[in-house]
């Protein structure tokens, strides 16, 4: 749609490589392998795509698990980040990165480490509620 273009085309013009969910994760791999920064914007229900069910907001919010999963296959870390509007300004807020353990290839460390990004990303929510996109359906997705 043309609001994904206009976002992409924002991205693509300050020199950020856009990759699509439809595009293959060996993009992801590759700019990984090549000491690249990878953002995923990983905060919005997408049944379509591979996930867990997490807490967030005290609800159970189906989340994507492709960053935890992509980071326990490579051993790069989780760096939680969020921009803040201020005025006609912006201010990017860079976390603790979650070191996740290349140990553990399980379910349970899937939830584990998608549930303290999501913590993490609740927290910056709750401090500035009105910066998130609070119109798309988070918690569309249930728990059967």
């Amino acid at each position: 749609d043309k609001f994904n273009e206009w976002i992409s085309f924002l991205r693509s013009s300050m020199g950020v490589n856009v990759i699509f969910r439809t595009d293959s994760p060996k993009r992801i791999l590759k700019l990984l392998k090549e000491n690249k920064i990878v953002g995923l914007v990983a905060d919005q229900d997408v049944d379509s795509i591979e996930g867990v069910f997490i807490d967030f907001f005290n609800h159970k919010a189906y989340t994507p698990s492709a960053p935890v999963k992509i980071a326990m296959a490579t051993g790069t870390p989780i760096v939680p980040m969020v921009i803040i509007r201020n005025k006609n300004r912006h201010k990017i807020i860079v976390g603790d990165p979650i070191r996740v353990s290349r140990d553990k290839d399980n379910e349970a460390a899937v939830v584990e480490y998608t549930q303290q990004w999501s913590d993490i990303l609740e927290s910056y929510i709750r401090r500035y509620p009105e910066q998130w996109v609070w119109m798309h359906r988070r918690w569309k997705t249930q728990a059967s």
